[in-house]
Formats: structure tokens, C-alpha cells, sequence
């Protein structure tokens, strides 16, 4: 929301653009939340694309707006800066000093070594499994259904 940011903050904050490789966020949304949540919110109405439409193209192209109305919003403020996961102890150095941050420097940048709420591809040997649990949930909320059309 950059124009409530704006109006609240304008320029007297110091603002963090986190940033992930492209590809790898859009993996990412397209393995999570192509068939629900934002990208397929993005998709239908942004894109206006079916179903059918790439779950990769639509997340990477989902990822491009963001970073760019990002860019456009941060354009004219002065404390600002990029911060690239792939190089996040480098990163956090410059965002230390640009925050003044205080204390252990050492054991903050040892904390990004560790890989938190990693994604995975849907495992294949999963797939018979999560078909058998959205029939069981079709079927348990079919009767629910049916008596409110």
C-alpha cells in the first residue's frame, strides 16, 4: 500500500526493498497459490487469463509488477535500499549500518546461514494422496453444499 506509506511516512523513513531472484520467487507463488490466493486473483483479473494460462508466466509476471510499483514508489526517497536475499549477509551489513543498528553484528549474519519456511516442489509420490483428500473434502461438504443452492 505505497500511498498510505506515503502519506503517513513520506520521505522520514528509511524503507527496505526485499528482494528474491525473480524466477525462484515466481517457482515459488506458482507452486504455493496458482489455484488460489493471489496469483490466481492476478491471473483472473489482471491478466484475464483461463486456467489453462502458465502458473510460471502469471507468477513472473505477478513479480515484476510488484518489484516495479515498488521501484516507482522508492524513486524519490532518500533513505532507501535494496536488499538481495542471495546476498543477504552483505546486504544486512549495509542495512545494519544504514538502521545504525547496535549490538552483535557476528550473530545476526550467522542467523541468515539458517533456511527458514523453505518451499518445495510438490512431490509426484504425493499426488495420489492429495487428489484422495480433496475428493474426501468435496464429498464431506457436498451435503452442506446441496442444501444451500
Amino acid at each position: 500500500f505505497p500511498g498510505r506509506l506515503d502519506q503517513t511516512y513520506g520521505d522520514d523513513a528509511t524503507y527496505v526493498h526485499l528482494r528474491r531472484d525473480d524466477v525462484a520467487t515466481a517457482r515459488s507463488f506458482s507452486n504455493r497459490n496458482y489455484r488460489r490466493g493471489i496469483i490466481m486473483a492476478y491471473r483472473t483479473a489482471i491478466l484475464q487469463g483461463s486456467p489453462a494460462t502458465d502458473s510460471l508466466e502469471a507468477a513472473l509476471d505477478y513479480v515484476h509488477t510488484v518489484n516495479s510499483n515498488i521501484e516507482c514508489f522508492l524513486k524519490n526517497k532518500s533513505r532507501k535500499m535494496t536488499f538481495r536475499l542471495e546476498n543477504a549477509e552483505n546486504d544486512f551489513q549495509s542495512f545494519w549500518s544504514l538502521i545504525g543498528g547496535e549490538g552483535d553484528l557476528q550473530s545476526a549474519l550467522l542467523e541468515w546461514r539458517n533456511n527458514h519456511n523453505a518451499s518445495q516442489a510438490f512431490p509426484a509420490s504425493h499426488l495420489g494422496e492429495e487428489i484422495t483428500s480433496r475428493i474426501r473434502r468435496i464429498l464431506r461438504e457436498l451435503p452442506s453444499f446441496l442444501r444451500n443452492v
